[in-house]
């Protein structure tokens, strides 16, 4: 980030410490947003048109090394060839089995396991069993399907249209793209990685980290500390949204860069959120499973030059990590999902202090609207 844009947010940010929190009208959000299958399902489709941020690149560095996601019911296979990176639909071209169950690893191929049609990884269908029973089929048209696919600052993205083109600078926008390169995180390693199943709608884990409105009151016993009350500063860039909150380091800041006055929050549309916290990164993707579940992947990105003392960052990942989000922030999600059921609100009240939730559900509908 170029130091005259971080000193510009650290000014913003200074000039609400100690003032009344204004930051514009209120706004409210439908609760239907949530449980609606008519609206999960257009989500869903609005999923399949958009670049998404599968995986880091440090997850697949070396040759054979693969990851898998499943992302509006397109099972994804992202592998590292000798040649480079490359996304796949994750289906036997013959009968239709999901060819690889593993959520991560390393193979020289890939065998499915009904009929063992095997394919290199570069897709190719190289072995069928008893190909003379098999008259007819052209083999090089057999291979795996490909996905676009785009490696940019250390991110893997796809389309999960295979007839797509992919763009992710064009998607990202000019600011969002140069803030992310300015930060090196395709000079980063993932060191932690945990993926689970949530009891909750997408939508309200990125809204956690859109808002630090709650950071004082749920956080109160873990990381509250280390921040000024209520003052952020937002701004939206497109369907994107970059955000800061000041730590307490900002009141005595007499100069250095901004995470070391302030955490950073990047909202990358549709489903990704980047933290920067003082020496490492979070990157946490949501993909929808039904209105009301969804997998949650947060991995640990650090420096690559201090990668390899994994003990220093074993204690910092199990605070954010094993205690803020695991035992706060996801917890909250799953209960507001569970009360639903109670029906007794059609709407939320979102506040100044809340203002990106509304704009990311304006993004969404947006892009919804565009099918």
């Amino acid at each position: 980030m170029k130091p005259e844009l971080q000193r510009a947010i650290i000014d913003r940010l200074l000039a609400r410490v100690g003032q009344p929190v204004t930051c514009g009208e209120d706004a409210r959000v439908a609760v239907s947003a949530y449980t609606s299958q008519a609206r999960f399902e257009a989500e869903r489709a609005m999923f399949r048109r958009t670049p998404i941020a599968i995986a880091h690149a440090s997850e697949i560095a070396s040759a054979g090394a693969f990851v898998t996601r499943d992302v509006a019911d397109m099972p994804v296979l992202l592998v590292r060839g000798e040649d480079g990176v490359r996304a796949f639909v994750n289906v036997c071209r013959h009968r239709g089995t999901r060819l690889v169950d593993a959520p991560c690893g390393t193979a020289k191929a890939f065998a499915c396991r009904y009929h063992a049609w095997t394919y290199d990884l570069g897709g190719r269908l190289g072995h069928v069993p008893h190909r003379e029973t098999f008259p007819t089929i052209d083999t090089a048209s057999r291979g795996l399907v490909p996905l676009p696919c785009e490696v940019r600052h250390g991110i893997v993205w796809t389309v999960l249209d295979p007839n797509a083109a992919i763009d992710v600078g064009a998607h990202l926008g000019e600011e969002i793209d140069a803030d992310l390169a300015s930060f090196a995180l395709d000079d980063h390693v993932r060191l932690e990685n945990v993926r689970e199943t949530r009891a909750c709608n997408w939508k309200l884990v990125i809204e956690a980290f859109l808002e630090g409105y709650h950071a004082k009151y749920l956080h109160n016993k873990t990381i509250a500390r280390f921040f000024v009350d209520g003052v952020v500063v937002f701004d939206r860039f497109g369907q994107h949204v970059r955000s800061a909150g000041g730590r307490r380091e900002l009141l005595k800041w007499s100069g250095g860069t901004i995470r070391e006055a302030a955490t950073m929050f990047y909202f990358v549309f549709p489903n990704t959120i980047l933290v920067l916290h003082p020496d490492w990164i979070s990157h946490i993707t949501m993909f929808p499973e039904t209105a009301s579940t969804s997998t949650y992947v947060h991995t640990m990105l650090v420096p690559r030059a201090a990668s390899n003392d994994p003990a220093r960052w074993r204690e910092t990942w199990n605070l954010i990590e094993g205690a803020v989000f695991q035992k706060e922030d996801l917890v909250v999600a799953d209960s507001i999902q569970a009360s639903f059921g109670a029906g007794i609100e059609r709407e939320f009240a979102i506040g100044g202090l809340e203002l990106p939730i509304r704009h990311f559900h304006d993004a969404i509908e947006n892009a919804i609207d565009r099918t």
